[in-house]
């Protein structure tokens, strides 16, 4: 089976849930985005992930990323799926 790189979009609740169960089955989370800077770095440090982007549009545009979960608020989710598309 192909280990596909991960990445989320966010760094809350949901976030942290997504990361952990990712981590509890063995899956690779390779980046993660979000807005602050500050809070990207301390969610990767916290799950050992490599990148860390302070903008959604990086993480759209990495051809590194195969997987992208969307756990920022509901209202969000399809202007990020129409930037991807």
């Amino acid at each position: 089976m192909k280990n596909y790189n991960r990445a989320v979009l966010g760094t809350g609740v949901i976030a942290n849930e997504t990361a952990a169960a990712l981590q509890k089955n063995g899956r690779n989370l390779f980046a993660v985005g979000n807005r602050t800077h500050g809070k990207a770095v301390a969610f990767a440090e916290k799950y050992n992930i490599g990148r860390v982007y302070d903008s959604y549009d990086e993480t759209f545009t990495d051809p590194d990323v195969d997987i992208i979960y969307i756990t920022t608020p509901h209202n969000t989710h399809y202007g990020f799926i129409r930037s991807i598309l």
